[in-house]
């Protein structure tokens, strides 16, 4: 930071719908000290699913208008590089559709184990590719099992599923 050319830092924090929260203005010889809290801060506004555990999460929809591995990591507590590390939240993951806005991006995909037959007949090849090309995690766009629609994606989902106790 020394020798850097930086004056200053403009650090931005928006909460669990997308708004501007809070927007500060950090001194170059401050950033150090100032960071790691405004990160803080900015998981403690971020939305999040209100439970530890499950066995099925539905996705109804992906896309890069969501995040920009089509479902956030953070959220759905996945990450198919393993370069993030998240206590599971689901043993399976079924996602649905693939937002209009992604224009067939579906990258990110692998995140989720089992998917809809709407979902894979949106995804554009030639949109989604250049992502792992770039990135260089060819991981991000395998696709996952392709059920006829929803309701099969989900009973996939749920019959994929070990150690359940159907008792409940």
């Amino acid at each position: 930071m020394e020798k850097s050319n930086i004056i200053f830092a403009v650090g931005m924090i928006e909460n669990a719908y997308d708004e501007t929260y809070k927007i500060v203005a950090i001194p170059k010889e401050r950033i150090m000290d100032e960071e790691p809290g405004l990160l803080q801060e900015a998981h403690e506004l971020m939305p999040s699913i209100m439970f530890e555990k499950c066995d099925v999460l539905i996705v109804d929809e992906m896309g890069k208008n969501i995040s920009g591995s089509g479902m956030d990591p953070n959220i759905i507590r996945r990450n198919y590089s393993g370069s993030l590390k998240y206590n599971p939240l689901a043993q399976r993951l079924a996602v649905l559709d693939l937002t209009r806005e992604s224009h067939g991006n579906a990258n990110g995909m692998a995140n989720a184990d089992i998917c809809s037959r709407r979902l894979f007949d949106k995804i554009s090849f030639e949109s989604t590719y250049p992502n792992p090309l770039t990135n260089r995690l060819a991981q991000s766009v395998k696709i996952p099992m392709v059920m006829e629609n929803d309701s099969l994606a989900i009973r996939a989902a749920m019959k994929t599923c070990f150690d359940v106790d159907l008792t409940i």
